[in-house]
């Protein structure tokens, strides 16, 4: 096999390589048995292979229709069949000339199933038919749906087309890791849809292999031209693309029925359909609230606001009374002294509530906070003495 390899085992290396010789890239197939690609993978051209795994769908799939909200694609009617899921594997990690992707996946909803297809570039001077494979899965009629595709998949695709004589077609995207970042960036370390996956999702990975360590995989199969050393890859691969198309069912379950919802998903549902002005946010939130729950002083805090914001102070006041009663929070307690000072120029009974909390500052040597609430202090104690109240 060495001699029939191309020297190099970078793009740059074995294109120059090519234009240099002027010979035609000639090597051996892949096959079906040693060291070549499962049987699973069919030849579409002399460097690029497929690949079609169907998995079952969880029971939340059976509404086909999408929500219009923001997280989404707001006002837009959407079917889940139209959905194409997709996701690059790249030679890089990030979407500078030099990279190029070497396996496309794309998941597609029918009935009560997902069907991936996967395309796998086995080398450089395939990219062309490569990505041709990847223009015959663009329908016009399609949405995509991506996990920073925005950012990273669909610009790169955009340059690679480019490159090749081609034009990406102007299809809409809906990019699910704003949509996560809109309903668990407070209960998660991070967005990242390993950490989605898990904590929202309850998937467990085993067998995996780090996102940052695949690009360096590739360049060892282009180099010993074993592709057992891909299939971890390809298992990465077509699990991001499952659970991409896992987390879209679930976020439109939520927007569909958010009654049912629990926990995180809860508190995170309500706070952002307040947000979209929906009046269901705001029950949600008063339920949680009212429950006295993990999340009970968290939707407290998002209504007070929300009434605020929306001219009905009065019942932002009596919330931040109650929430008060029960924690003697920072948020509450600034809000109270603000009131009593702006609102009603009640300056002993902003006092009242500053110095608890100064107390408190000083106590958990929050430094920051201290010299607010102390300067706080001292604004209001002038105020105090100049009008004798």
């Amino acid at each position: 096999m060495a001699s029939e390899r191309v020297g190099g085992s970078s793009l740059s290396s074995r294109l120059q390589y090519l234009r240099k010789t002027g010979k035609k890239h000639v090597r051996k197939p892949l096959s079906t048995a040693g060291n070549g690609l499962s049987s699973e993978w069919k030849r579409k051209s002399e460097f690029v292979y497929s690949r079609t795994t169907v998995y079952d769908l969880p029971p939340s799939a059976g509404n086909d229709t999408l929500s219009r909200m923001s997280l989404f694609l707001k006002g837009r009617p959407v079917r889940m069949r139209d959905l194409l899921f997709y996701d690059l594997e790249t030679t890089g990690l990030s979407t500078g000339a030099g990279v190029v992707a070497f396996l496309a996946g794309f998941g597609k909803i029918t009935d009560s199933s997902l069907t991936v297809k996967q395309y796998f570039l086995d080398d450089f001077p395939g990219e062309n038919e490569f990505l041709q494979a990847v223009m015959s899965e663009l329908k016009p009629e399609t949405v995509l749906v991506s996990y920073n595709g925005r950012t990273f998949d669909r610009h790169l695709l955009t340059s690679r087309f480019l490159m090749n004589g081609m034009r990406f077609p102007d299809i809409p995207e809906i990019d699910l890791l704003y949509a996560a970042r809109r309903l668990w960036k407070e209960h998660l370390p991070d967005c990242t849809l390993s950490t989605v996956e898990h904590r929202i999702l309850g998937i467990q990975r085993t067998g995996d292999i780090p996102g940052r360590d695949i690009p360096d995989v590739y360049f060892m199969f282009l180099r010993l031209r074993k592709s057992a050393l891909l299939e971890k890859v390809f298992y990465h691969h077509r699990q991001d693309i499952v659970s991409l198309a896992f987390l879209a069912i679930h976020i439109n379950s939520l927007l569909h029925f958010p009654s049912r919802c629990t926990g995180n998903d809860r508190y995170s549902l309500g706070k952002y359909l307040l947000y979209e002005g929906e009046k269901k946010g705001e029950q949600l939130l008063k339920e949680i609230w009212k429950e006295g729950g993990e999340f009970s002083l968290k939707a407290g805090s998002i209504l007070s606001i929300f009434y605020k914001r929306t001219g009905r102070l009065a019942l932002a006041v009596d919330l931040w009374k109650k929430m008060w009663k029960v924690d003697h929070g920072y948020f509450e307690g600034i809000e109270l002294a603000k009131f009593y000072e702006h609102a009603l120029k009640d300056y002993p009974e902003a006092l009242k509530y500053t110095k608890i909390l100064q107390r408190a500052a000083d106590r958990e040597k929050n430094e920051n906070r201290n010299q607010e609430l102390l300067y706080r202090l001292e604004r209001l104690k002038r105020k105090h003495d100049r009008f004798g109240l």
